[in-house]
């Protein structure tokens, strides 16, 4: 962290639509990501 500034993009390892969000659950039990964040934009 520097100048204040978080490393978001360092601190997510996954991102998708909220209709991948049991996958995301899945993943994140398996210990294959640490954090998921959806993307309603996409969606």
């Amino acid at each position: 962290m520097s100048r204040g500034r978080l490393p978001v993009d360092r601190l997510l390892s996954s991102t998708g639509p909220l209709e991948g969000i049991n996958e995301a659950f899945d993943r994140l039990h398996a210990g294959q990501i640490i954090r998921h964040v959806i993307d309603f934009e996409g969606a």
